[in-house]
């Protein structure tokens, strides 16, 4: 592997994941009883499109879909170790805590604490499976791409809080093993960390660092497409727009990425990409 992969202020995420996304926040759907009041029930499927691209993701009932800025920054730094190592089976260490730390996050407890919350993310991306369906003139290809198949998370009650049997283990699956480092998006760290209060700022700076990658004229991207791709939770168009207006401000502020919100959609003029684009369309063998 050359200088270039081995950097660590690099990043990699699986180039589906980029064009679309996993869900932003926990959804829930209203189901009418027998006694016609109403019950919110959590959703355990999400469906985005990007072109000829669908991604669907399905969990378990009674785990869930992963969702936030948690699992993007985890993932992140989960690919990032299968890129560096070129091995499937990923340590996290021997303590929660520290590992917490290494994420960017401060350790706190309780029932909304990072510790239980990077602890249930973790669980269920990991628990998730992935189905990538690419259609294009009446033509069907897709795939099945479980993202762990083996994780170990068990948790002893102490301080630090450390893992059972010694140490936090996530063995990825091997389709996604194999895409990962034949299709992957690299981008700054750095930038990922500065936006991570906003997963919506997370995913409009990795989708807009890989247009730039192969951007070679100025194009408008509607707010329809965008809505496929990025707004699936939103019940009015008119409040996607305007948090991604908002948050295009927090990712130009620390990504000058050529693109501006526009009436009709978001417009890109080719610029740089936030690492340099020697870095992009590696396989790693």
């Amino acid at each position: 592997m050359d200088n270039a992969v081995v950097n660590y202020d690099i990043a990699y995420m699986p180039k589906i994941f980029v064009i679309c996304s996993i869900p932003r926040s926990k959804g829930f759907v209203e189901i009418k009883g027998k006694n016609k009041k109403t019950r919110r029930v959590e959703v355990f499927e999400s469906e985005t499109r990007n072109g000829y691209y669908t991604l669907r993701i399905t969990s378990p009932v009674g785990v869930g879909l992963p969702y936030g800025s948690i699992p993007r920054v985890f993932f992140s730094w989960l690919c990032r170790e299968v890129m560096i190592h070129k091995k499937r089976t990923v340590s996290l260490g021997p303590s929660l805590s520290s590992f917490i730390k290494q994420l960017g996050y401060q350790v706190t407890g309780g029932k909304n604490g990072t510790i239980a919350r990077i602890k249930e993310q973790i669980i269920r991306l990991c628990s998730c499976q992935i189905q990538v369906i690419h259609e294009i003139n009446g033509i069907y290809s897709g795939m099945n791409i479980n993202i762990a198949s083996k994780f170990f998370v068990a948790l002893k009650e102490n301080k630090p809080i450390k893992f059972l049997g010694g140490e936090g283990q996530i063995e990825l699956s091997e389709e996604l093993f194999n895409s990962l480092l034949s299709n992957n998006v690299p981008f700054d760290i750095n930038i990922m960390n500065k936006l991570k209060k906003s997963p919506l700022a997370v995913d409009l700076y990795q989708w807009l660092n890989h247009r730039q990658s192969y951007l070679n004229k100025p194009t408008l991207i509607t707010w329809d497409l965008l809505e496929l791709q990025l707004g699936s939770e939103y019940k009015r168009r008119i409040d996607f727009i305007r948090n991604v207006r908002i948050q295009m401000k927090n990712v130009i502020n620390e990504y000058p990425c050529g693109a501006k919100c526009t009436e009709a959609g978001i417009y890109i003029i080719p610029t740089s990409t936030s690492i340099p684009k020697n870095n992009f369309n590696k396989t790693v063998k």
